[in-house]
């Protein structure tokens, strides 16, 4: 999410200076090991955001792939993600790994699953937030804590 993750960031850190520090900055590059692989990744999804805004490609789309045609359960067995975060300042360098097993399927809805749960349990204790807020001051370390506990790797 190039556009909006950048914009995500910078916001927590203006709101959260003491967890982010006075000077923070955010870049995020996306790594192949190609120029050629870059081409096979990028060049379909802006072919697709090009076509979806017509009718006969979504329904194309939707007669190829209708809902419920998504990969078995073997295959998303099989399947894996790994983002690594890397952070730099002057005097130090840490690094996060978050992992886990199918990220289309399976661990995203761990994830939507688990926030859902974090707001509830804020609600309930009277510390929900109102307001436009950022992933990490909705729902902080205890969304963190909740994805350990299903199995999603956050080292």
């Amino acid at each position: 999410m190039p556009v909006v993750d950048p914009h995500i960031v910078k916001r927590s850190a203006f709101f959260l200076p003491q967890q982010y520090g006075e000077a923070v900055t955010y870049e995020q590059y996306f790594v192949r090991s190609s120029f050629l692989k870059v081409v096979k990744t990028v060049f379909p999804i802006i072919l697709a955001m090009a076509l979806v805004r017509f009718r006969f490609f979504r329904d194309k789309m939707f007669a190829k792939f209708p809902p419920g045609t998504g990969p078995d359960a073997a295959r998303r067995k099989e399947s894996r993600f790994e983002v690594i975060c890397l952070g730099k300042s002057r005097t130090s360098e840490a690094m996060t790994i978050v992992a886990g097993g199918d990220p289309g399927y399976d661990e995203t809805a761990k994830m939507f699953s688990q926030s859902a749960f974090t707001i509830l349990e804020r609600h309930r204790s009277g510390k929900l937030q109102a307001g436009v807020l950022t992933p990490v001051q909705a729902l902080g370390e205890t969304l963190i804590d909740r994805l350990r506990n299903e199995g999603i790797r956050i080292d």
